[in-house]
């Protein structure tokens, strides 16, 4: 297999680990900023950390669909396309016959 697919699943493993690691400890900030609202200071500290985390995982989650699509773009281009090797070498011809040039 390619670096990259590795990279990819290493990388969205990875990724869904921490943010499953981290899930219980950003809902309990949650849960103390909603019951102790009169406390500014400490509420704002946690409120940027619940931020944080967020923007964090947009972040993963927009970097693990770009990484995705990589690799598809990577693996079905038409120079290096696995489906049309493997068909290729079973002498499989297609039942839809073809259009050549014209409509």
């Amino acid at each position: 297999m390619d670096l990259l697919l590795w990279f990819t699943i290493g990388f969205i493993i990875i990724g869904f680990v921490v943010l499953f690691s981290m899930k219980k400890e950003m809902e309990s900030k949650v849960a103390y900023i909603k019951a102790n609202v009169e406390e500014e200071e400490e509420n704002r500290l946690k409120a940027r950390s619940v931020i944080l985390w967020i923007w964090g995982t947009v972040a993963f989650g927009l970097v693990s669909m770009s990484l995705v699509v990589w690799c598809f773009q990577n693996y079905f281009t038409l120079d290096n396309c696995w489906l049309e090797n493997c068909l290729n070498s079973l002498n499989y011809r297609s039942p839809f016959p073809s259009r050549g040039n014209g409509l």
